[in-house]
């Protein structure tokens, strides 16, 4: 057993991976990062949505572990945790039709938001003085 576990056991009497496996994680967008997490994230136990777009469209595309697909409020519903994997120039747009369902949740911001390049590479930051973070608290308090 890894230290951490043997910490966590004997601090709160259960193991990591007992006390979070009943998690019900959704993660908004099922692109490279949303793949990634997935995978990540099914590899521990924990039960997964992901919310896009279209889901009929990346059930269809994805080639990650086995995950259920869902608009983003519906994703969000039954989620404890949701993570926010969605293009960081859009995230703030489609987070905030979703206050009512946020509410509550815990969540976790891994976009990045940049503006592109004429060549498609991240060439300046969208939120130069503030971050991504800061807007999407200010958006969903």
């Amino acid at each position: 057993m890894l230290l951490e576990a043997r910490i966590h056991k004997f601090c709160f009497g259960q193991s990591t991976k007992a006390r979070f496996k009943m998690r019900n994680i959704a993660i908004f967008g099922s692109g490279r990062v949303g793949a990634t997490l997935a995978t990540g994230l099914a590899a521990a136990g924990h039960s997964l949505k992901l919310g896009v777009r279209n889901p009929e469209t990346a059930r269809g595309k994805w080639t990650g572990p086995n995950a259920m697909f869902a608009s983003l409020a519906e994703a969000s519903r039954d989620a404890s945790v949701v993570i926010n994997a969605t293009p960081g120039a859009s995230s703030v747009e489609c987070l905030s039709v979703l206050r009512a369902e946020l509410k509550g949740k815990v969540l976790i911001d891994v976009a990045n938001a940049t503006v592109r390049g004429p060549d498609g590479i991240p060439s300046a930051l969208l939120y130069p003085n503030s971050s991504l973070a800061e807007v999407l608290q200010a958006a969903l308090p």
